[in-house]
């Protein structure tokens, strides 16, 4: 069975801090976050902000991976329909979380 170290932030700010002193192995993100303090023009899109931003200049080769409630069409427009391949999304399944782990053992396989 696989364990991983889980650190949990809340806000876009919190993540900030926690990348300026912490390497992940792999950073899973929503594609809306909670914004206090941050200039983003569509809170829909909070999570991509952050990624363009503060994930791939600093980490371009980490792993991420979308986790969210929204659909894939603005994951995929974001991209252009081609996210690099370091970049995954799925979707949110409340019912089965199991879906999570899964995808996380298949990109560390």
């Amino acid at each position: 069975k696989q364990k991983y170290d889980v650190v949990v932030v809340m806000s876009i700010i919190a993540a900030k801090r926690k990348l300026r002193f912490h390497k992940f192995d792999l950073i899973i993100i929503d594609i809306m976050m909670p914004t206090p303090g941050v200039q983003c023009t569509d809170e829909l899109s909070t999570g991509l902000y952050f990624y363009s931003e503060e994930i791939q200049p600093k980490f371009p080769k980490t792993p991420v991976l979308f986790w969210s409630n929204l659909n894939h069409e603005k994951y995929d427009n974001y991209f252009n329909r081609q996210s690099p391949s370091n970049v995954n999304f799925l979707h949110k399944n409340y019912e089965n979380e199991k879906h999570l782990l899964e995808k996380v053992t298949e990109i560390f396989a």
